[in-house]
């Protein structure tokens, strides 16, 4: 089936007249094992989900937001950490990791940390404690 369009597309041109690039803004699917029923009362989390999202700030930045392509569902209660790749003509490995999300579930915003904004401390990170450096 065709994909269809994002529910909240980006701007296409920016507030100092520079144009969006689909680079900055790609779509994403998370993998994560997050809830998948807004129900506090019904446990659903355990089981791997994939969920495709629309960046809705630059992913260039250290953190960026996203909201879901889909209405019925959203990052939940257990995705945190999960991480999100770029797809399409974007892709190119994990441009995020979920840190928060709004509630309720369903059709929730997420709130994701760039790892690369972070590389220069990760290294360090691993130089300090011995450990091999990342990419």
């Amino acid at each position: 089936s065709p994909t269809p369009p994002p529910l909240y597309p980006p701007p296409s041109v920016a507030k100092d007249g520079s144009s969006f690039s689909a680079a900055n803004y790609p779509e994403l699917e998370i993998i994560g094992f997050g809830d998948t029923d807004d129900d506090e009362n019904k446990y659903s989390a355990g089981l791997l989900s994939r969920l495709r999202l629309q960046a809705i700030s630059p992913v260039s930045a250290a953190t960026f937001l996203t909201m879901t392509l889909s209405n019925l569902a959203g990052t939940c209660s257990g995705d945190s950490g999960a991480a999100v790749i770029a797809t399409g003509a974007a892709s190119g490995g994990v441009v995020g990791v979920l840190s928060s999300n709004s509630v309720p579930c369903t059709g929730s915003k997420g709130l994701f940390v760039s790892p690369a904004a972070f590389r220069d401390f990760i290294r360090r990170g691993a130089k300090d404690l011995d450990l091999p450096s990342p990419v």
